[in-house]
């Protein structure tokens, strides 16, 4: 596992464990929604900084 899937995976974990959906994380964190749905299947590589994630508790 490189270092972009187990970003993907925690991401994704720690959304869960909240109960926040990706149409939540991302009108919280203030990006599109495909752009957390790309970062949790590691679909591209994250070209945001992720620090906007903590907004939503990530």
């Amino acid at each position: 596992m490189n270092a972009q899937q187990l970003i993907a995976l925690n991401i994704r974990r720690l959304r869960v464990a909240k109960g926040i959906s990706q149409d939540d994380l991302a009108l919280i964190a203030g990006v599109e929604r495909s752009y957390t749905g790309h970062l949790e299947r590691a679909a591209k590589k994250r070209t945001k900084d992720l620090r906007h994630l903590k907004k939503g508790g990530i």
